[in-house]
């Protein structure tokens, strides 16, 4: 969230490189992300919500013309779309029911 804000505010330093460095750096084996990706190897599963959110901030980087391991990010991108389409978004991953 924050490399978004700075990149919305055209904040554009190595900060925001290191930001997009760890992005990459934690995607996880399933192709999402989980804030609490760096727990590895205890995580079995990608957060819909943090993927989300990164997706987010890869259009902003989109956006904003950033060049910065834009191929990586595009590729991630990809893996993200498809990890939110392998979800069955009307049931729950631990008890398998229905959401109303």
């Amino acid at each position: 969230m924050i490399l978004k804000i700075r990149l919305k505010g055209k904040i554009n330093d190595n900060k925001n490189k290191e930001m997009i460095d760890y992005i990459i750096e934690y995607q996880m084996k399933d192709g999402g992300f989980n804030y609490a990706g760096e727990r590895r190897p205890f995580l079995k599963q990608s957060s819909l919500h943090t993927t989300l959110l990164v997706l987010d901030t890869f259009a902003s980087c989109r956006e904003n013309n950033n060049l910065y391991r834009s191929k990586e990010i595009e590729l991630a991108t990809k893996q993200c779309i498809e990890y939110i389409l392998t979800k069955s978004l009307s049931r729950s991953v631990s008890t398998e029911k229905k959401h109303s």
